[in-house]
């Protein structure tokens, strides 16, 4: 497996990680969607479908012969790997 594939496939699970978190968040907040812990998984759950959309399309780019670069972001709190 190449690297590229190896990260895609970090973040997907990175990606499922909060999103389980997010829900569960939400229920055990009363199903307030302004919650405040609720409202920073869903920020980080964000960053992290950012995150691969722009993997997807350097990966797409680079095998017409542009160089891969994997650039990690901030580390967070939550069981997510970075």
């Amino acid at each position: 497996m190449e690297f590229r594939e190896m990260k895609l496939k970090v973040i997907k699970r990175n990606i499922e990680t909060l999103r389980n978190e997010m829900i569960l968040a939400y229920v055990k907040n009363g199903a307030d969607m302004r919650n405040a812990r609720v409202l920073e998984i869903s920020q980080l759950l964000d960053e992290q479908l950012n995150r691969y959309e722009k993997c997807r399309k350097r990966a797409r780019t680079s095998s017409n012969g542009y160089t891969f670069v994997y650039r990690p972001r901030r580390a967070t709190n939550l069981s997510v790997q970075v």
